[in-house]
């Protein structure tokens, strides 16, 4: 697993002169909310709700290849067990936050509205009463979603995605979805007007 680490980190190295080019478009997101299904079904990770601060990135527009960074996931996992946690007051009960989250992926259909590619994914530096460097989820599949795309941003509003995915060493396959805040809050206000 920390060679993988190791290379989502050199991808998104190697990326950086895209944005001393004109064909970029940067990625920025306020936050998402999102629910998922791990399969098989057992005592662990079965289910999945996740919240994440702040996502920014860019995607080159010729090739659709891109990443994205958020400083900031929580996840839960209810009916779960976690061998690291001795703080929890509940057994049954997961939640994590990791403070390292890369998505590095492609987007077959650059330059539109809606999306849609394979990618890759990291969550690292988890954190509740320490900071925990061996624990890691790895995930790959593809996505898909719609997103407003402007001038030299893209933000997205909501997504969908499903494939394979390592959480703390128990390989699961999974589906989930997410939708932006902002989206969610205006998606209220408006079906309550």
């Amino acid at each position: 697993m920390k060679k993988i680490v190791f290379f989502t980190l050199i991808l998104v190295f190697l990326s950086i002169p895209v944005f001393a080019q004109n064909n970029v478009k940067f990625n920025f997101n306020v936050g998402n909310i999102g629910i998922g299904a791990n399969f098989p079904l057992s005592n662990d990770y079965e289910f999945e709700t996740n919240f994440s601060l702040v996502s920014f990135g860019v995607e080159d527009r010729n090739t659709g290849l891109g990443f994205s960074f958020s400083p900031f996931t929580a996840s839960y996992w209810p009916n779960s067990y976690d061998e690291y946690s001795e703080y929890y007051y509940n057994e049954n009960e997961i939640g994590d936050i990791s403070l390292i989250n890369l998505n590095v992926y492609w987007n077959i259909f650059s330059g539109r509205s809606f999306y849609f590619g394979p990618f890759t994914s990291v969550n690292f530096l988890f954190v509740d009463s320490e900071f925990y460097l061996d624990k890691l989820i790895f995930a790959a599949g593809l996505q898909m979603g719609m997103r407003l795309s402007f001038k030299g941003f893209n933000y997205t509003l909501f997504s969908v995605e499903a494939g394979y995915r390592n959480i703390f060493g128990t390989p699961k396959y999974y589906v989930s979805g997410k939708i932006d805040i902002l989206t969610l809050i205006f998606s209220f206000l408006l079906a309550y007007d």
